[in-house]
Formats: C-alpha cells, sequence, structure tokens
C-alpha cells in the first residue's frame, strides 16, 4: 500500500503442473510504485481535468471502476466547494481509495481460494484447519479497512472541528 518490504511467495517453476515448493521472499516495493503513490498520482490528474472540464483517460477510468467509493463526485464537489485544487488533500483521499482497491483485491482471491476448495479433496481434519484460517483472513481483511475508513473520519472530524473553531475566532 505504502512501499516497502513485503514477503511474498516465488513459485519454483512456472510450468502447468508446477509451483508445488513455493519458497518465501522478501521484495522491496518503492514508495513511488507503490498502490497509494499510484492512486494520488490518478487523483491528481483527474483533478486537473475536472478543473480544465477535460475527459479522463483510460487509467482514470479504471480507477474509478476498481474502487465502490464515488470518488470522482467527491473531488467535483470539493473542488466546487473549494474552487482551488491546491487546498484538497488529495493524500487523505488517495489512501482510502488504495486500501479500498487492496481490500476488494484480498477479499475476491479469499473468494477464489473458498470456491476452489470445493474442488479439492482432503481429509476432514485439514479442510476445517484450512477453512478457520481462511475466515481469520476474511476477518484481518475486514479489520484492516474498517481501521483505515475510523482514521479517515477521525481526521475529518479533527479538520472539521478547527474549521469551526477559526470561525469562531474570526467572529469574536
Amino acid at each position: 500500500l505504502h512501499g516497502g518490504e513485503a514477503e511474498i511467495y516465488k513459485c519454483d517453476t512456472t510450468d502447468a503442473d508446477g509451483c508445488t515448493s513455493p519458497t518465501k521472499t522478501t521484495i522491496d516495493v518503492q514508495q513511488n510504485a507503490a498502490l497509494e503513490n499510484q492512486v494520488s498520482d490518478l487523483l491528481t490528474s483527474m483533478v486537473q481535468k475536472i478543473q480544465n472540464d477535460e475527459a479522463l483517460n483510460d487509467e482514470e477510468k479504471g480507477l474509478l471502476q476498481s474502487t465502490s467509493i464515488p470518488i470522482y463526485k467527491i473531488l467535483k464537489v470539493e473542488l466546487a466547494l473549494q474552487k482551488d485544487a491546491a487546498t484538497l488533500d488529495i493524500q487523505k483521499y488517495s489512501e482510502v481509495v488504495a486500501t479500498d482497491i487492496l481490500t476488494q483485491y484480498l477479499s475476491e482471491s479469499l473468494d477464489a481460494v473458498q470456491m476452489s476448495l470445493s474442488t479439492v479433496d482432503y481429509p476432514e481434519e485439514y479442510m476445517q484447519e484450512f477453512q478457520a484460517g481462511l475466515q481469520g483472513a476474511y476477518k484481518q481483511v475486514a479489520n484492516f479497512k474498517t481501521n483505515a475508513y475510523q482514521q479517515v473520519t477521525m481526521t475529518n472530524n479533527l479538520v472539521l472541528q478547527t474549521e469551526q473553531e477559526e470561525q469562531m475566532l474570526v467572529g469574536e
């Protein structure tokens, strides 16, 4: 999401019947290649296009289709209210959208694993343990998404509170 080191499993072969002995390895994801940064770049471009009344490109449209958050509408409304793109907190929006895309991807991946389980015939004791682990993974994804949204909500509340306090100071 933000870049940094990540542990992944790498297949031992690329054969159709391969990947029977994957190995754990560490990769380094540069911050500029991280999902949140990519989303931020796309949102910044979208803001400029909204201001200039230009059409979105395919990559920007793909972003809109990849998230359940109505980010295009949010950006348009924010621009209409603030009139200045420089005051928009793109980073805040990019984190929420990137988190939404990531959790959606993880949930879909877990769904695919769940569906593939119906085609295998493992002993019941292994299946129960695997199912419990899968349910735990679903919960972790849901908790990650909830925590990210709560963090954004708290930040928004602090900003609103500060704006209200500024208005009270100006009114004195």
